[in-house]
């Protein structure tokens, strides 16, 4: 079943009566084939369907970090591999790990296949967040992905003759970026994150309203 995203049916509160100061998040992803960037980029949408005032969505390897003062909510997410994080998020990590956020909210997010074995990266990520001191806003969140059968992809040429090692090794890969590049998102997944992202942002608003007001 589909799920269809209702973030057009809530009113967010009135950014001009409330007297709070404009409102600004990050979404910082990073993508091997284009699915975390979707979530990411449907995050970034329900964030100005909730009059969030700015919304950036970055890639990891093109954000300056220095400007993370700049945004009261900064949302991380990336694809789940072999377990944990990603390489190229891992690095995004340890540099991250030693920014100051103190004063700020975050969210963390990943891709991943709908397995219990599969593992998560959400979980190192808002590790990270909280560490450097940001507020959890909402809990991690994952967005399934799906591969196709093996039978319907594409197998690289039978080997002719005896591989040798090195060939045998180069084929296996080549067969495991095929699979891996299969994978696409549940049906569903966009609406879904769409509508997240609209909670985070009203969540962000909420604590805001209730900070300035204390």
């Amino acid at each position: 079943m589909k799920i269809v995203s209702s973030v057009k049916l809530f009113a967010p509160p009135d950014f001009c009566c409330g007297g709070l100061s404009e409102l600004k998040a990050i979404v910082v992803f990073d993508s091997r084939y284009g699915n975390t960037e979707k979530i990411a980029s449907e995050i970034a949408k329900g964030l100005k369907e909730s009059q969030i005032q700015e919304v950036v969505c970055s890639k990891t390897t093109e954000v300056d970090i220095e400007k993370f003062g700049d945004f009261d909510l900064i949302a991380v997410g990336g694809p789940t591999e072999m377990h944990h994080a990603s390489p190229p998020m891992r690095e995004f990590l340890s540099k991250l790990k030693h920014f100051d956020l103190k004063g700020k909210y975050g969210f963390a997010f990943d891709t991943k296949l709908n397995s219990w074995w599969a593992g998560d990266a959400s979980n190192a990520i808002e590790h990270v967040l909280r560490d450097a001191g940001a507020k959890i806003l909402m809990p991690p969140s994952s967005a399934f992905v799906t591969r196709p059968p093996s039978e319907e992809l594409q197998p690289s040429a039978a080997p002719k003759t005896r591989e040798t090692k090195k060939e045998r090794h180069a084929r296996k890969s080549e067969e495991k970026e095929i699979k891996h590049a299969a994978a696409v998102l549940e049906e569903g997944m966009e609406g879904k994150f769409e509508l997240i992202g609209f909670e985070l942002g009203h969540a962000l608003v909420q604590a805001q309203t209730i900070l300035q007001s204390s």
